[in-house]
């Protein structure tokens, strides 16, 4: 019986052949889908490397952001150090933003390379982060075709926004 394959997270550098980076990008799947989606990319004349990214879950990215706010306003010499040296040492496993959640600034930290992918819905007055449009859209399209009426409404307008390519999307019911 054949092993599955595990699903991880990659960035992949392509270089000339004078060993220059032409560009780079993050790829999420298996080693074996990792190599055909490079080879496809690969110009002839560019090779490619590929480094294996820590795997980070949404409670890692969470306590990443309560660190990060917590040490922001802090006072004195050794309190803004050490939110600088933790500023810098999420950063090699995060894609930092900043955010306002209607009353503060805050800090949001995503899994390196995630942020392309990333959307945030509003459905029922609750506001949720996808960190893949994918998903956002499987899920959104299962709830409208498990119910009827105005909850398969608000379910369709999400799903319709999220295939759309918007970042930001709501269930379009007014409160």
């Amino acid at each position: 019986m054949a092993r599955a394959e595990q699903v991880k997270r990659f960035e992949i550098t392509y270089i000339d052949w004078s060993g220059n980076e032409v560009s780079s990008e993050y790829f999420t799947g298996t080693e074996r889908e990792l190599c055909k989606h490079a080879d496809g990319k690969c110009a002839p004349w560019e090779s490619w490397l590929f480094s294996e990214l820590k795997a980070v879950t949404k409670e890692d990215c969470r306590a990443a952001e309560k660190v990060l706010d917590e040490l922001e306003y802090a006072n004195g010499r050794e309190a803004r150090e050490k939110y600088e040296s933790e500023l810098e040492r999420l950063s090699k496993d995060f894609d930092l933003f900043r955010w306002y959640d209607r009353e503060n600034l805050r800090w949001m930290a995503l899994p390196k390379g995630l942020h392309r992918d990333w959307v945030a819905v509003t459905c029922y007055r609750e506001r949720e982060r996808w960190y893949s449009r994918e998903n956002a859209l499987v899920f959104y399209h299962d709830a409208s075709l498990a119910c009827e009426g105005c909850e398969r409404e608000r379910y369709e307008n999400v799903f319709f926004g999220l295939y759309e390519g918007l970042s930001e999307v709501t269930d379009g019911m007014e409160w």
